[in-house]
């Protein structure tokens, strides 16, 4: 998402006087005379977002076109989680969009919480501050290319460097390739002031096949190796940096790593006539097409570390031959480890963590931190400007009893801010101890966690390491909102505080401890955490847990089947129920709950939940949905499968270039899928008719797996009933419109979903005993494509089942209580469904009510 807003959309407070000049915003922008003590001119620019979420912020500015444009100008950013000041040089950087950092906004239109208010306020009065445009977000592309006018209809990030240069006002853009634009970008934007600050870093990944391992490249005009004659300071650059990256991957993630050493070329993104304003490399990182690299590139934790070794080269490049600029030669720390937030009193919260780890002699990591920022946040993802702390601990007053407050913390030291911890939380209870504590031991990150999407350059399958849908760190959210929906204080700690024995779980009545999807190689529970938890249960402790690779790692894995059997009171079955729908059993305390958890729409998907089966006094508490499983079509062929224009239901202004074939790619399971290739033309529906028409029960639950191209087209099933003259008739769903790219999962519960009559002269019911699968309809989107392809795989039904999601154990009055869940609890679709989960076990668990409700009570 991305809004602009441009000042003649802003709201002025004071005198503010109108310049027409070149390269402003939209041909013009505001200036106000700077003024000292308190501000008398505000010019606030309120979008209206479309979607809460984190927004980066630009500010677009040129200097007056008379007059001192001012050397601080005031920009307040008033986001979700307050408000932050940032001073800019407004004779530095502009002509361009300035980025001023990234925030949290809610949704809508709110000044006092999603504004950007420039005033005057300066420190030398008599100046002109501008007030020109201010930009929520980055968007999608909207430069049409030179040649065919077109855009590219993606994210802006992921477009090519000429049509980025021409968003951010570089005119001559079209002028370069797709190598020559983004040097020629970079010294457009490098200004006289920036000598001997900037440089210019290209990640490359190497072909072809078969190569391996890590290379780096300054300029030679005369080609492979020859004599340098780049831009001075490129060698030491690429030396540094190339140098850090053999060591850190060597260091920290394959320890024969190839080096396959440094060189010079000539490469066009390297070539002085492009850029002769900095030093400039190319580093090739690993092969793309070697599949052993390409899997290491495909891992965030290398990602992770190669990422960190061109900071630390880069800093060590700077820190000697930009040395006079850059005397400090610091790393930034690592994220302090072991966080946990406790309740100190009705008003008050202590945090604690451990110093991170840092560079000991293998000059892995960076160096040690000496101080700390403590974050805090009333919704877990705005947070405000953060408190900085010497030590490892701190006390934060002035909270609201019952309130849910949420925390983060960064190591600092000269070298700059870490990355923050996971998100933690508290809720103080006002008459003593909070009774439950939620631990956070969902840690996992990696290369199997990636989101899959088409490659719109080929039929490739891309691996997109978008970490918002892998693991955010901020699941806590998730259970605090369900715990305090059923008013109940807490307090949070890491599972390394538990496992390093900081946090003493007997001090709680209730434990509520997060697995996400962590798995074998990041242990569920290690020995440690599992004693604890075993001498919590014993002393008549309430668990409730939830993940969806606890019982594969513990029994799957026969890493400690014993405990998963006598404390979770569990066994595992199999590693995946293969569905993501989950009911309450039948006589448990949440019989008559049908829910889903997620595919990766919106959370994260969960592609295999363990089945799991109640043993020692446990019993069923959830079961999976839909597992008892039909397959009726491959479609591994199409046979039987009609032309989508041979139906005589198919509008007649569909082209008949459409076609329905089979795919090799992509395919969700078999060798193939049913390939749809539609093109509109004048029509607007289309019925793929299948002639096979397999039975399957009436009662049945029928799925089939979509991959979605993202055009806003619109799918539905459609099944003939077998009832006799004057039937049959023809039933069909509702449609899902396909918003989403890559494989999804469809069902229809038919007759307990919506299940329209379509056509037929019958009863106008689903009479059964069977139905016949007769079709697939596709309705046009409003906004969608001329054509494209949607292909479709694995149409089966299921009957229903008892494979076991989630067990209780009740161990009598003074016993040990356990609720757990083969699946992520945060995954849950529904928001009012994990509150209803969630109070229904703490009522299983009898945690105890705040102490006025309890007198109230017996009173």
């Amino acid at each position: 998402n991305m809004v602009i807003v441009d000042n003649t959309a802003a709201t002025f407070t004071g005198t503010w006087t109108l310049e027409t000049v070149s390269s402003a915003y939209g041909g013009n922008h505001r200036y106000a005379t700077t003024v000292t003590g308190s501000p008398t001119a505000t010019a606030t620019f309120t979008p209206t977002i479309p979607a809460a979420g984190y927004y980066a912020v630009y500010v677009w500015y040129r200097p007056s076109g008379s007059g001192t444009t001012t050397a601080d100008a005031r920009i307040t950013v008033k986001h979700a989680g307050g408000t932050t000041v940032w001073s800019q040089n407004q004779n530095q950087d502009g002509y361009t969009w300035k980025y001023i950092g990234t925030y949290y906004f809610e949704a809508g239109s709110n000044p006092a919480t999603g504004s950007v208010v420039i005033d005057n306020l300066s420190s030398t009065a008599g100046n002109r501050v501008i007030a020109d445009a201010v930009r929520f977000g980055g968007g999608m592309g909207d430069i049409p290319d030179n040649v065919s006018g077109t855009t590219s209809g993606r994210p802006r990030f992921e477009e090519s460097g000429r049509y980025y240069a021409a968003f951010m006002g570089k005119s001559d853009w079209a002028s370069y390739n797709q190598v020559t634009a983004m040097p020629s970008y970079a010294s457009w934007e490098c200004e006289s002031w920036e000598s001997g600050r900037s440089i210019y870093v290209s990640w490359h990944t190497n072909a072809p096949n078969p190569g391996t391992g890590t290379e780096s490249y300054a300029y030679a005009s005369g080609g492979y190796d020859a004599t340098f004659d780049g831009v001075p300071g490129s060698l030491e650059l690429r030396d540094l940096i190339h140098n850090e990256l053999i060591n850190d991957i060597r260091a920290g993630y394959d320890s024969g790593w190839v080096n396959r050493g440094v060189h010079t070329n000539w490469y066009g993104e390297l070539n002085p006539s492009y850029n002769n304003k900095m030093p400039a490399i190319i580093t090739e990182i690993a092969f793309h097409d070697t599949p052993s690299d390409a899997a290491k590139l495909r891992d965030p934790e290398f990602r992770r570390i190669a990422a960190r070794a061109v900071y630390q080269g880069i800093v060590k490049f700077y820190n000697s031959y930009y040395s006079s600029n850059f005397p400090i030669g610091t790393l930034l720390p690592e994220p302090p480890t072991n966080l946990r937030v406790v309740r100190a009193s009705a008003n008050s919260a202590t945090l604690s963590w451990n110093a991170p780890p840092y560079n000991t002699g293998n000059n892995l990591l960076g160096d040690a931190a000496t101080g700390y920022r403590v974050y805090m946040s009333t919704n877990g993802k705005a947070f405000d400007n953060g408190v900085a702390v010497t030590g490892t601990s701190y006390t934060v007053t002035g909270l609201t009893p019952g309130q849910v407050y949420y925390f983060r913390v960064t190591a600092t030291n000269a070298g700059g801010e870490s990355f923050p911890t996971e998100t933690l939380a508290v809720s103080c209870y006002d008459h003593g101890p909070n009774p439950i504590l939620i631990v956070n031991g969902f840690d996992r990150l990696d290369a199997s966690m990636s989101v899959q999407e088409p490659d719109v350059q080929s039929t490739g399958i891309l691996s997109r390491h978008y970490l918002w849908k892998m693991n955010s760190y901020d699941y806590i959210i998730a259970h605090a909102q369900a715990v305090k929906a059923f008013g109940r204080d807490f307090d949070s700690c890491s599972n390394e505080a538990v496992r390093d024995g900081q946090i003493n779980l007997s001090n709680y009545n209730t434990v509520i401890w997060i697995l996400g999807r962590e798995s074998t190689a990041d242990k569920t529970f290690d020995s440690a955490e599992r004693t604890a938890v075993q001498n919590f249960l014993s002393a008549g402790g309430k668990l409730f847990v939830s993940g969806s690779e606890i019982a594969y790692e513990l029994g799957g894995t026969s890493v400690a089947p014993s405990f998963l059997n006598n404390y979770l009171r569990a066994d595992y079955v199999q590693d995946s129920a293969g569905t993501y729908d989950v009911e309450g059993a039948s006589g448990s305390i949440f019989n008559g709950l049908s829910f889903s958890f997620d595919n990766g729409a919106t959370i994260y998907d969960v592609p295999s939940a363990d089945v799991i089966a109640p043993i020692n006094g446990s019993q069923a508490a959830l079961v999976y949905s839909n597992m008892s499983t039909t397959l009726l079509d491959s479609l591994d062929s199409v046979a039987g499968w009609w032309d989508p224009n041979s139906s005589g239901s198919t509008d007649s202004g569909v082209d008949p270039a459409s076609s329905f074939t089979v795919a090799t790619s992509p395919v969700h399971q078999g060798s193939g899928s049913g390939n749809l290739y539609y093109v509109w033309g004048t029509g607007q529906f289309i019925r793929e008719y299948n002639s096979n028409q397999p039975l399957l029960p009436a009662n049945a639950t029928l799925s089939m797996w979509v991959y979605g191209d993202g055009s806003g087209n619109q799918v539905r099933f459609c099944i003939r009933d077998t009832e006799p003259s004057p039937g049959p008739d023809l039933f069909v769903s509702d449609y899902v419109t396909i918003d989403f790219v890559g494989w999804r999962k469809l069902t229809w519960r038919i007759g307990v979903d919506p299940t329209t009559k379509w056509a037929g002269g019958g009863d106008g019911l689903v009479t059964g005993p069977n139905v016949k699968f007769d079709s697939i309809h596709i309705k046009k989107g409003s906004g969608s494509p001329a054509s494209g392809n949607l292909y479709f795989d694995e149409i089966s039904y299921s009957v229903g089942g008892s494979a076991v999601a989630g067990i209780t154990y009740d161990g009598g009055a003074s016993g040990p209580k356990v609720v757990y869940l083969a699946f992520p609890f945060e995954t849950i679709t529904s928001p009012s469904v994990r509150n209803t989960i969630m109070s229904q076990a703490l009522t299983f668990f009898m945690t105890p009510l705040p102490v006025e409700l309890s007198e109230f009570l017996t009173e």
